[in-house]
C-alpha cells in the first residue's frame, strides 16, 4: 500500500471521529423533549416579530426608567422638606381657609342685613304711602260729610264725624277722576261701585242723602223731617230741662225709634 494512501485514510477517519463527537455533544446539550431554537435572518416573518418584540421591550424599559427617575426626584424633594417649615405652611393654609370662611360669612351677614334694611325701608315707604292715601280720603270724606249737613260737635268719646268715619269708612274708596283729581267712590257690600236706580255709579252726595234718612245712620245728620229743626221746638216740661240723648250710647233699634218719636208736650192749663 502506498504511504500517501495510508495518510489519507487516517485523516478521513479523524475527520469522521471529530464530526461524530461534535454531533454527539450537540445532541447531549439539547434537553430531551424541547424544541430546538430556530434562528433565521431578519428577512423572514419570524425575524420581523422578534424585532417588534425587542422594540416594545425597549420602549417599556425606557418608560420604567422615566418613572423611576420621577420617583427619585420626588424623594429628593421630600427629603429636602423641613418638618417645621411644612407644619408652618400647613398652619398658614389652615388660617387662610379660616379667614376665607369668615369673610364669606361676613359677606353673607352683610347681604342679609342689607336685605332686611331694604325690606324695612320698603315697608316704611308703603306704610307712609298708605297713610297719605288715608289722609287724602279722610279729607274728602270730612268735606262730603260737612256738605251733607253732618252734625257737628260730640263729647269726650269723639265727634259725629269720627263716629261716621268709624262706621262707614269702608263704604268709600279713594279714586282718581278723569282730570286727575281725588274723588270718593261709594261701594256696595262686595266692594264694587254702588249703583243707583238708573244703573249708573252713585255719587258721594247721593249716597249721603240716602244715609240721611237711614234708620241707623240718620242721627249723624241734621234732620229735615221728624228729627229736623224746621218744626217749632216743643214746650219744655216743668223744671225747664229735658233728658239729653246721646246717640252714641243708643242701639240701632233705639236710634230708629228716636228718629220718629217727638217729645211729649205739657198738658194745657
Amino acid at each position: 500500500m502506498d504511504l500517501r494512501d495510508t495518510e489519507t485514510s487516517d485523516n478521513d477517519s479523524a475527520a469522521n471521529h471529530n464530526s461524530t463527537g461534535i454531533s454527539g455533544t450537540s445532541d447531549a446539550a439539547t434537553p430531551a423533549g424541547s424544541e430546538p431554537v430556530i434562528t433565521s435572518g431578519g428577512d423572514g416573518p419570524t425575524g420581523a416579530g422578534l424585532s417588534e418584540a425587542l422594540k416594545a421591550e425597549r420602549r417599556r424599559s425606557n418608560q420604567l426608567e422615566k418613572e423611576l427617575r420621577g420617583l427619585r426626584q420626588q424623594l429628593t424633594r421630600f427629603s429636602e422638606i423641613n418638618p417645621e417649615e411644612y407644619a408652618r405652611l400647613q398652619e398658614a393654609e389652615r388660617q387662610k381657609q379660616l379667614l376665607e370662611q369668615q369673610l364669606e360669612l361676613r359677606e353673607r351677614q352683610m347681604e342679609e342685613a342689607a336685605a332686611k334694611r331694604v325690606a324695612a325701608v320698603s315697608a316704611e315707604r308703603d306704610a307712609a304711602h298708605e297713610r297719605v292715601q288715608e289722609l287724602r280720603k279722610e279729607r274728602l270724606l270730612e268735606r262730603a260729610f260737612s256738605e251733607a249737613e253732618g252734625r257737628t260737635g260730640g263729647d269726650t268719646r269723639g265727634t259725629f264725624f269720627q263716629v261716621f268715619r268709624s262706621m262707614l269708612w269702608d263704604c268709600f274708596r279713594l279714586s282718581t277722576s278723569k282730570d286727575g283729581a281725588d274723588v270718593l267712590e261709594p261701594l256696595d257690600g262686595q266692594g264694587q261701585p254702588l249703583l243707583g236706580d238708573d244703573g249708573r255709579p252713585m255719587t258721594t252726595g247721593d249716597y249721603l242723602d240716602q244715609l240721611r234718612i237711614h234708620p241707623v245712620y240718620g242721627f249723624l245728620f241734621q234732620q229735615r223731617g221728624a228729627m229736623g229743626s224746621s218744626t217749632a221746638p216743643a214746650a219744655l216740661p216743668a223744671g225747664g230741662f229735658v233728658e239729653v240723648i246721646n246717640p252714641q250710647a243708643m242701639s240701632a233699634s233705639e236710634l230708629y225709634r228716636a228718629g220718629f218719636v217727638t217729645p211729649a208736650r205739657s198738658p194745657r192749663s
